[in-house]
C-alpha cells in the first residue's frame, strides 16, 4: 500500500527512542567519570603542592647555610686571666678571638706580639686554639666557683673581615680558696636569625684561688665564735649561762691564786721566825752597847 497523495511519512518513533537513549546514557557515564577524576585529582594535587613546598624551603634554608658555612674561615681564639688569682679580689679574665689575618691576641693589655731581647714572650696565633670566623660570634662563660662572675662586654660581637678582633671581659671573684674552672662556651651565628651555624665549641681555663692570711683570720674568728656560741647553747639547754661558767671561772682562779699566795707567805713567816726574834733580841743589846 502507497502513501497517500498529499502526506508525509513519519519515522519510525520506536527505533528514534531508542537512540536518544542511548546517546543519553553515554553522556551520563561520560560527565560521571569526568566528575570522579576531577574529584580524585583535587586532594592529590593538594598534598603533593604542600609537601614540594616544605621541600622547597628546606632546600632554600640548606643552600643558605651552606653559603653562610662558605663565608667562614679559620681564626684563634686566646684566654686570658691573673697568673695566681687570691680570694677575696676582683680579678678580670679576657677571651679574644682575632681572625685570619689578625696578630692581636695576646694577653690583657698588649696591642701586637712582643719584640725584643727584654720583652715576654706572647702567645703565637699557632699555637692558639682554632675558632670559625666570619659571622657573627658569641662567648658565654660559666663556673662553679662561689663569688662573683659578671660579664662587662656585648657578648655577641661581629669578627667578619679576616683582620677583625673582638674581646669579651668579664670580672670574678672567688669567695673560697680552690682550684676552679672557667668554661667558655664560642658560637657561630647565622646573620640576623642568630642561629649557630656550627656546633658549639667549649674551652676551659684553669682558674685557682690561694687563700690570704686575712682570709684565715676571719675564718678562724667567725668559726672560734660558732663554737662559742654552740656551747652557750648547749649550757643554756642545761640551764646555765655562759656569762655565769665565765664568772665561776675566774672566782675560782682568784681562788686558787689567793691560796697559793698565803701558802708562800706562810712559809716565809714560819722559816723566818729564827732570824726575826734574833733581831728583835739583839736590837735591844747592840742599843745597850752603845749605851755603854
Amino acid at each position: 500500500m502507497g502513501a497517500r497523495p498529499g502526506t508525509t511519512a513519519l519515522p519510525r518513533r520506536r527505533g528514534t527512542v531508542r537512540e536518544l537513549g542511548a546517546l543519553a546514557l553515554a553522556a551520563a557515564t561520560g560527565l560521571g567519570v569526568l566528575a570522579g577524576c576531577s574529584a580524585e585529582r583535587e586532594p592529590n594535587s593538594a598534598m603533593p603542592g604542600g609537601a614540594q613546598e616544605a621541600q622547597r624551603v628546606q632546600v632554600a634554608y640548606q643552600n643558605q647555610v651552606a653559603a653562610d658555612r662558605a663565608r667562614l674561615a679559620p681564626g684563634h681564639i686566646d684566654l686570658d686571666g691573673p697568673a695566681d688569682p687570691e680570694v677575696g679580689t676582683t680579678y678580670q679574665v679576657k677571651a679574644t678571638i682575632c681572625g685570619p689575618a689578625s696578630t692581636l691576641c695576646g694577653p690583657i693589655g698588649s696591642t701586637a706580639p712582643s719584640t725584643g731581647a727584654g720583652a715576654s714572650p706572647q702567645p703565637s696565633a699557632s699555637a692558639l686554639p682554632q675558632v670559625m670566623t666570619g659571622a657573627r660570634i658569641r662567648v658565654r662563660m660559666s663556673s662553679q666557683l662561689p663569688g662573683e662572675l659578671e660579664a662587662i662586654s656585648n657578648p655577641v660581637q661581629p669578627v667578619v673581615a679576616v683582620d677583625d678582633v673582638a674581646n669579651w671581659l668579664w670580672d670574678v671573684r672567688a669567695d673560697e680558696p680552690g682550684d676552679y674552672t672557667l668554661t667558655f662556651v664560642v658560637s657561630t651565628l647565622a646573620g640576623e636569625s642568630g642561629e649557630n651555624l656550627l656546633p658549639d665549641q667549649v674551652f676551659t681555663m684553669r682558674f685557682p684561688v690561694a687563700g690570704t692570711s686575712t682570709y684565715w683570720w676571719e675564718s678562724t674568728g667567725a668559726t672560734a665564735w660558732q663554737v662559742l656560741l654552740g656551747i652557750g647553747g648547749l649550757l643554756s639547754a642545761f640551764g646555765v649561762s655562759l656569762l655565769g661558767v665565765v664568772k665561776w671561772l675566774r672566782r675560782r682562779y682568784r681562788e686558787r691564786t689567793g691560796q697559793a699566795g698565803g701558802r708562800r707567805g706562810g712559809g716565809g713567816a714560819g722559816g723566818g721566825r729564827p732570824a726575826v726574834g734574833h733581831g728583835s733580841l739583839t736590837l735591844p743589846n747592840r742599843r745597850a752597847g752603845v749605851g755603854r
